[in-house]
């Protein structure tokens, strides 16, 4: 199995030979069940744009007009959850790349992002269920939209690149980049694209702000721990809980000073 870095390059092959039939299945984990990782594939020309909102694969639309790549979410493999099942002899002469994203769901709730996310990888895994290539994405941060790697044609070959780029903007950005008109209707269709949109519950609202916090909390651990083994007092660690206090709980340095000053404390 060939393990690739962020921006590594690999040839689409097994034993030195070619391959046909391949799975490129995403997996991660959470702890909240209110967040939940979608996928999608960009089929695109050597502009860099799709052909037609055919050529995006997602939760409304699972495959091509060609069959040549399939969203399969009932197939579980290697940790993965959502897989595309793709052969690469049927993928038409003027698609030059496949691009693969993860978002996360309902990103209209601007405080769920891929910090939430844990052990994010990519797998290719061959018509034997023989992991070829493995990526993992470890520099996923505060981002809701991901273009995870791509498969891409360079001189009559097919290769693979991790990507790992992220995207503050979500899904919306990326399908604009690509040329998607979100509006058109597919042929076969009767209703235009859509992207899901829901109503969170109290409960997924108190999960979430629970996990946003614990996220932005542990950047600072070491330095909590480190004044806990020195047994530092407050007035040492001032400089660290005023940092929490803003990029964790969101006061504002004029609150901050304003309760020192209640306190009797100075800044």
């Amino acid at each position: 199995m060939i393990c690739l870095q962020r921006g590594g390059n690999v040839l689409l092959e097994k034993n030195n030979g070619g391959l046909d039939h391949i799975i490129i299945g995403l997996g991660w984990q959470t702890n909240t069940s209110c967040l939940n990782v979608e996928t999608s594939a960009f089929m695109l020309n050597e502009n860099g744009k799709v052909r037609d909102e055919r050529d995006f694969i997602f939760y409304n639309q699972t495959k091509d007009i060609n069959s040549c790549i399939v969203l399969d979410n009932s197939y579980k493999i290697n940790n993965c959850f959502k897989c595309f099942r793709i052969q690469l002899s049927k993928i038409p002469t003027d698609i030059v790349k496949i691009v693969f994203v993860a978002t996360i769901d309902k990103i209209e709730n601007k405080e769920l992002t891929f910090c939430m996310v844990e052990n994010l990888h990519l797998n290719i895994i061959d018509d034997a269920n023989q992991e070829l290539i493995r990526y993992n994405i470890e520099d996923a941060n505060h981002e809701v939209a991901l273009i995870v790697g791509e498969i891409y044609l360079y001189k009559g070959v097919w290769k693979f690149k991790a990507v790992g780029q992220g995207y503050n903007g979500g899904l919306d950005i990326i399908i604009s980049n690509f040329g998607v008109n979100i509006n058109n209707v597919p042929s076969g269709q009767e209703q235009p694209l859509t992207l899901k949109k829901g109503r969170r519950s109290l409960k997924q609202i108190l999960q979430e702000h629970s996990q946003l916090l614990k996220c932005n909390l542990e950047p600072f651990l070491p330095q909590i721990q480190s004044a806990i083994n020195q047994e530092l007092n407050e007035s040492n660690t001032r400089m660290i809980l005023d940092k929490i206090f803003m990029d964790v709980f969101g006061y504002s340095i004029e609150e901050i000073k304003a309760e020192q000053k209640i306190q009797g404390r100075s800044a």
